[in-house]
């Protein structure tokens, strides 16, 4: 059985998480992916993208002082954005801020024919795909630890095929590594979850392809949190419907499945708790290794 080991650490000290790569066939193609990425030199896109450990300095304010810098280097190219008050900031301002990246950004690998974005110089183009980002950051404070894992220069996303839309799940086990979105838009539990009624029809992207990066959830809950999740989500589904069937989906569509693919599982056998403290202490990728 292979592993993976990812190396965290700060100025003073490192610390590893071991996983296991399960046995199926697209865990095997996505290792093959971070193989390949190992021999290159690992070129990380952000080796900080840890959301809600303790000990770190992303806090709300810290965020949306962040957020409100992005808008001021944008605001010349987008003058509909204004300054964001920190306690005055919900998630229908945060997701009139995701339709400004959409729009402005462009979906993925679009940015050529997006006039918007061409024309901006290069510190507005980073600010404006930096707005994600940090867009997510405050979406997901107070919730579940999780930290996500993107790299520089990756290779075209790779289709997934239907025997991994059967295996999608919105369940999963602590510390689990999970195959992370790549798309740029937002799928039907995004949706759900944020309430966006701002979204553009062509924003909203199934998860269908994959790629490399990958994100790590520390979540705790049962069978019947998970159950609810997905009732909540088709929910919402039906009272949408014609959102949905004008843009060519019915509930049966393929690649419309919930939640997403575990493709390796931590080895760690300590308490939770103290672990999550350690991964605040050392929020920061050092180095990714394949051990076979």
């Amino acid at each position: 059985m292979s592993q993976l080991i990812i190396t965290l650490g700060n100025e003073q000290q490192s610390m590893d998480l071991v996983f296991d790569v399960l046995d199926i066939p697209i865990a095997q193609r996505w290792l093959d992916q971070v193989r390949m990425f190992c021999a290159l030199g690992s070129p990380f896109d952000d080796r900080e993208r840890f959301y809600n450990f303790p000990h770190t300095r992303f806090t709300r304010e810290y965020c949306v002082e962040h957020l409100n810098n992005l808008v001021n280097i944008l605001r010349p190219w987008v003058p509909e954005l204004q300054a964001l008050d920190c306690a005055d900031l919900d998630q229908n301002t945060l997701n009139q801020l995701h339709h400004v990246f959409e729009i402005y950004h462009g979906l993925y690998d679009d940015q050529k024919n997006n006039a918007r974005y061409q024309r901006m110089p290069v510190l507005a183009q980073t600010a404006v795909s930096d707005l994600n980002i940090w867009i997510h950051r405050i979406e997901t404070l107070g919730l579940d630890p999780r930290f996500v894992m993107t790299w520089h220069t990756k290779p075209t996303r790779l289709p997934m095929y239907q025997q991994d839309f059967e295996i999608m799940t919105l369940e999963e086990s602590w510390g689990d590594l999970r195959l992370n979105y790549c798309e740029i838009g937002k799928t039907l539990e995004c949706l759900w979850q944020d309430n966006d009624t701002h979204i553009s029809p062509a924003a909203f992207k199934p998860m269908r392809h994959f790629s490399l990066d990958f994100v790590v959830n520390f979540g705790e809950h049962n069978l019947f949190y998970y159950q609810n999740r997905a009732r909540a989500i088709w929910q919402y589904f039906e009272k949408n419907q014609k959102f949905f069937a004008e843009i060519g989906y019915t509930k049966h569509t393929p690649g419309l499945e919930l939640g997403s693919i575990t493709v390796a599982q931590i080895r760690y056998t300590g308490k939770r708790n103290q672990l999550i403290q350690e991964i605040g202490q050392h929020a920061r990728i050092h180095a990714v290794t394949v051990i076979d």
